[in-house]
């Protein structure tokens, strides 16, 4: 009896102290950046314009600076490109805006598609609104952060952009990364390649259930069109589960917009490498 009692509160223990390391707020303070610039063609606010507006918060506070300068400068990599993982959040923030309005520039002014003279007659005619339209370019770019327990942090970017056209284009790109190396997670890192079959089968059950509908043609008559559903390599993690994101035109057509299917560990941990940092959170369920 008395080892009994032991053994229960050696893992009573044990099982406390590893849940405290999993859900345990990372100690990790975040600092934010944020740019709003438009621009006139010619520098005249009669004249069309380019708009961007980014927010964009990093991790700028952690005990170990190694790890800080790595995880800071993926999401800065994440956040604006390639161009951009080796400058400091806001000279990132700075040079992006910049790019952003020289290529609105390019495009209109440089290019010669406009000269200032034929702009400003054009412009005076009675309705302008329906010309001016089609020479505007807007961006909002902001980044949020889903997820900072457990040695993991999970956060989306989300994007809209306009130049031009019917309808301007919304993304949603996902970051997950393992503080323990400041390394991302990716999709590898996380699942076994020989279980992709299994887990399309389980998002299309999945995907099933969101549009409650009990088969693939259904699916086809709402604007679906896919042979089978790939495994996302875009995607997010908290401590319940896996949130798989596919973009516009990823599955369908443009109107289904943006398709996220949450799955929890339950379901999934089976097809884990079990040592991932994902595996840590999931073998908390």
């Amino acid at each position: 009896m008395k080892r009994q009692l032991l053994l229960f509160f050696y893992y009573t223990i044990t099982l406390s102290v590893f849940a405290q390391s999993v859900y345990r707020e990372n100690n990790i303070k975040f600092d934010g950046e944020q740019e709003d610039k438009t621009y006139y063609l010619y520098g005249n606010k009669n004249n069309p314009s380019c708009h961007i507006k980014i927010d964009f918060f990093y991790p700028n506070e952690y005990a170990d600076k190694a790890i800080l300068e790595k995880i800071q400068s993926w999401f800065t990599y994440s956040f604006f490109g390639e161009n951009y993982g080796n400058v400091t959040p806001k000279q990132a923030a700075k040079k992006y805006t910049k790019a952003f309005i020289s290529q609105y520039k390019e495009d209109f002014e440089s290019s010669g598609i406009f000269k200032k003279e034929e702009l400003q007659a054009k412009l005076r005619g009675e309705d302008i609104r329906d010309y001016k339209s089609l020479y505007i370019y807007q961006k909002t770019i902001r980044n949020t952060i889903l997820f900072n327990r457990g040695n993991v942090i999970s956060q989306v970017i989300n994007t809209y952009e306009y130049t031009g056209g019917a309808h301007g284009l919304s993304t949603t790109q996902g970051l997950n990364l393992d503080i323990e190396t400041g390394n991302p997670i990716r999709y590898n890192d996380v699942f076994f390649d020989y279980e992709e079959d299994k887990i399309s089968d389980l998002l299309l059950t999945y995907l099933l259930d969101k549009y409650k509908v009990g088969t693939k043609e259904e699916l086809n008559d709402m604007g679906f069109m896919f042979d089978k559903i790939t495994p996302s390599r875009n995607f997010v993690v908290n401590d319940q589960g896996i949130t798989f994101i596919y973009g516009q035109y990823e599955l369908g057509a443009y109107t289904l917009g943006i398709i996220e299917l949450f799955v929890p560990y339950y379901y999934i941990y089976m097809y884990m490498k079990p040592d991932s940092a994902v595996m840590r959170l999931a073998r908390r369920q």
